[in-house]
């Protein structure tokens, strides 16, 4: 659900957003976007649906995990396919954890995991775009939760959190723009195209194997709540 780089380990305060830290990171238990909090399932249309119980930004140690959860939704490696899944167009694996540990080490850029019920459900990089941007990308929801509002919840908790501590005034992130299904949803959530195309990496198989020939990124954007149009 979006292709970009990096992560950074963070730490997470129940009271907010608290300071980042390499080596530490706290999990915020029962808090959304904007610091409230979050019951341990929530009503879609008259039935119960899990909801996130728990956030944190990703640490070098649970890297494996982490790839596991992104290739589980690109690749549809597990036993339940999503939605999501991008196995018709690419092979091979999305992430692997020496691809993410080296994301970590790059500064101002951070992954965002959520939880439910203990079990890591979801994530989202961050990466700061100066002077005023954030590119989001690793967008990812376990197969067997998607489609229950989950995603809306991640994608908005990173927007917040992207204004509110980096002072981000757009999002920006890239789809497969053959995916009409996924950029409808970008649609949805406020993301325009840019008019900007970006190449596919061909030839590179850490991001994949390709099974077509005219694959490329559309770039798409939304400008956050608080700030104005450029």
């Amino acid at each position: 659900m979006g292709e970009s780089r990096g992560f950074r380990a963070g730490m997470i305060r129940a009271s907010g957003w608290g300071r980042r830290s390499r080596n530490a990171c706290a999990r915020l238990t029962g808090a959304g976007p904007l610091g409230r909090p979050i019951m341990g399932v929530q009503t879609k249309r008259g039935r119960r649906v899990p909801a996130i119980s728990e956030w944190s930004f990703a640490r070098a140690d649970e890297a494996a995990s982490l790839a596991g959860l992104v290739n589980d939704a690109y690749r549809a490696t597990g036993p339940v396919r999503g939605w999501t899944s991008e196995a018709h167009l690419l092979g091979g694996q999305r992430i692997d954890g020496d691809m993410l540990r080296a994301m970590l080490a790059r500064d101002d850029s951070l992954i965002l995991q959520a939880h439910v019920a203990g079990a890591l459900c979801g994530c989202i990089h961050l990466e700061k775009a100066p002077p005023a941007g954030v590119e989001l990308g690793l967008f990812a929801i376990r197969p067997d939760l998607q489609g229950q509002g989950l995603g809306r919840s991640v994608i908005a908790h990173a927007e917040h959190w992207a204004a509110a501590h980096w002072g981000a005034r757009h999002a920006e992130i890239t789809v497969i723009d053959l995916r009409r299904d996924l950029v409808a949803w970008y649609q949805r959530m406020g993301y325009d195209f840019t008019g900007e195309r970006r190449v596919f990496p061909y030839g590179d198989e850490r991001f994949g194997v390709a099974k077509r020939s005219d694959l490329a990124f559309a770039v798409m954007r939304k400008v956050l709540p608080g700030a104005t149009a450029p």
